[in-house]
């Protein structure tokens, strides 16, 4: 898909998303479950509508009602995009991630997305929205996932954020995940995110899944001792 077509796709879905309420019959709609391409390539198409729908909204272009519902619309394509595809990369399972944020944290569709991605490609997931910093520190020692994916979107949250990373990093080793961290206000604060804990910082989907599968590949290493502790990576910056 060009991306012209791209675009145009995006376009025709969000006028069904917002016209009409039973969209299953829409010929666009229609036209993206026929389509052929990978879940993940059909994920991230959800993904930029949804992003697109905000920017309707902060743009004043649609109410906030009106994207509410179109956001709601769009998170039944999601579960039925996920229901239609098989997992793609057999039954073993690679690790296992936990998709989180820090309290607060209000916008979820990006995690769910990642989510399916992490999940057709034989991951383990999870995901968490918790009302303490507590409740999340249990869940990860009871759970001993392999990743933590944290996602915040606006700085706001700066401070919830930095307690939360902090206090995964003070975690036991045997029971501290590696610590992934995206969304929108990740960007600008990378530099304390990874001097409180935080091992990789994302720009994208698919570089959180690089530097996860990176990340688990260096924990079994180290597990197996076929190699010593390492130094915290630099910052990953996904194009």
């Amino acid at each position: 898909m060009n991306g012209r077509t791209y675009d145009s796709a995006i376009a025709r879905i969000k006028a069904a998303l917002y016209g009409k309420a039973i969209i299953d019959d829409d010929p666009a709609v229609r036209q993206f479950f026929r389509n052929d391409g990978t879940l993940e390539s059909k994920l991230l198409l959800l993904e930029r509508i949804a992003r697109s729908l905000g920017d309707d909204w902060s743009d004043d272009s649609r109410s906030f009602l009106d994207v509410t519902i179109a956001m709601g619309r769009l998170q039944l394509l999601l579960r039925k995009t996920m229901a239609s595809y098989a997992r793609q990369y057999g039954d073993i399972e690679k690790g296992s991630v936990l998709m989180t944020g820090p309290s607060g944290e209000a916008h979820h569709f990006g995690t769910c997305v990642l989510e399916g991605m992490f999940r057709s490609r034989g991951w383990l997931t999870g995901m968490l929205q918790h009302r303490s910093i507590s409740e999340l520190v249990e869940h990860l020692t009871a759970r001993r996932y392999d990743i933590v994916c944290l996602s915040w979107s606006t700085g706001v949250l700066s401070g919830i954020t930095a307690q939360t990373i902090s206090a995964i990093d003070a975690m036991p080793p045997a029971s501290r995940p590696a610590i992934i961290a995206g969304g929108q206000a990740s960007a600008g604060n990378r530099g304390w995110m990874v001097r409180l804990g935080v091992d990789q910082v994302c720009d994208t989907a698919y570089g959180a899944i690089q530097m996860a599968e990176s990340l688990l590949a260096k924990r079994h290493a180290v597990t197996a001792g076929s190699s010593p502790p390492t130094q915290k990576e630099p910052v990953e910056r996904a194009g």
